[in-house]
């Protein structure tokens, strides 16, 4: 019974592993995808945002576990955030003590320009990125 246990033990830790693996690969494959999109047009978002790590905007991993599931209104919501800014309704400051955006601090995210051609990002891009950003959360 106790090589059994040790057995499933060990099978579950693999395929934690295997999974969490897997979502990373998702997470670098999501990453390159966004990168070429903003490398491309000269959008400038990762200026204030990264995929894992808090800068002076919060990371897209945590973006899309705050949006995870976000119907069709919500994502409408963001796309049109992305393009043009958002400086009321701020959640995104430092963190309270409970570990949850508190607002407290936020700085307002600027409408997004493309530094080659000085243009508002297009809604097109601006769609494929929240969605992008979005499938973070899987």
């Amino acid at each position: 019974m106790k090589a059994l246990k040790t057995l499933l033990i060990g099978a579950v830790a693999a395929g934690s592993l295997l999974t969490a693996n897997v979502v990373w690969a998702d997470a670098a494959e999501i990453e390159k995808k966004i990168d070429a999109i903003l490398e491309e047009n000269g959008y400038i978002c990762k200026t204030c945002h990264q995929i894992e790590t808090k800068g002076v905007g919060p990371a897209y991993m945590d973006v899309a576990k705050n949006y995870k599931g976000a119907d069709d209104a919500t994502v409408a919501k963001l796309v049109k955030q992305t393009i043009e800014g958002k400086s009321e309704g701020l959640i995104w400051g430092p963190d309270s003590a409970d570990g949850k955006p508190d607002g407290k601090g936020a700085m307002p995210m600027p409408p997004n320009m493309s530094s080659k051609t000085s243009q508002p990002i297009t809604e097109d891009h601006a769609k494929e990125l929240v969605k992008l950003v979005l499938s973070l959360a899987k």
